[in-house]
């Protein structure tokens, strides 16, 4: 992600478009995961609300799965000497 860049995770958002099923098509969090091409045919078909949820739940589920695969540990830790700091901590000089 890019600065000033906001990610919606539809999991988060699925209990709030079963309550309010007329906002589904436009709700960031659909476009934003859902392809352009399902989305339309859904709205051509004129999907059952239970239907485009399922849809939604089972999208949710796979980038869910797909994220958690994905995670690597990209921040290298190199290992550090706390002898020094220790010292100055407890006011005692380093010898070298």
């Amino acid at each position: 992600m890019g600065r000033n860049q906001t990610s919606y995770h539809l999991e988060d958002y699925l209990p709030l478009l079963e309550q309010r099923p007329r906002a589904i098509y436009d709700a960031a969090p659909v476009k934003q995961n859902i392809p352009y091409e399902v989305l339309q045919k859904l709205k051509e078909e004129q999907s059952p609300k239970e239907k485009v949820i399922s849809i939604l739940r089972c999208y949710s589920k796979k980038l869910h799965e797909d994220d958690s695969m994905n995670i690597k540990d990209v921040v290298v830790v190199k290992p550090v000497d706390l002898h020094q700091y220790d010292s100055l901590c407890i006011g005692k000089e380093v010898n070298e």
